[in-house]
């Protein structure tokens, strides 16, 4: 009885990893930049893939967006090793992303104002 206790005990205790939100968007690709020694919050990123018609809405996008002053209105999300990059259901590489297309997104937030993609897929 006292082992299956202290068995509840630590299944109780241990915490399960929460999984980030994920948001599903789009944009217009405007360049893409190769990072070297980039790490933020303990993601090495890649890339930086910069992004025209890409506007996110919503209260948790807030300080996202507000650091964008800029009149072009481009705004940029991370890549990383994890990040899953498609042209059409083809796996491409970051630097392959061709500038000017229209992609799909599942981007999440590492802080409070950065976004890492999960997924690219060139849609046209």
């Amino acid at each position: 009885m006292v082992l299956g206790f202290l068995f509840l005990i630590v299944g109780c205790t241990r915490s399960n990893p929460v999984e980030p939100k994920s948001s599903h968007l789009s944009g217009k690709t405007y360049g893409i930049v190769e990072q070297d020694k980039l790490n933020v919050e303990g993601n090495r990123i890649t890339f930086t893939l910069s992004l025209e018609d890409f506007n996110p809405t919503g209260p948790e996008f807030n300080k996202y967006n507000g650091q964008f002053v800029n009149e072009k209105k481009v705004k940029f999300v991370y890549i990383d090793g994890n990040t899953k990059i498609y042209d059409k259901n083809t796996l491409i590489k970051p630097n392959e992303i061709e500038i000017g297309r229209r992609v799909n997104l599942i981007v999440h937030f590492i802080n409070d104002y950065l976004l890492l993609a999960d997924e690219v897929r060139v849609v046209e």
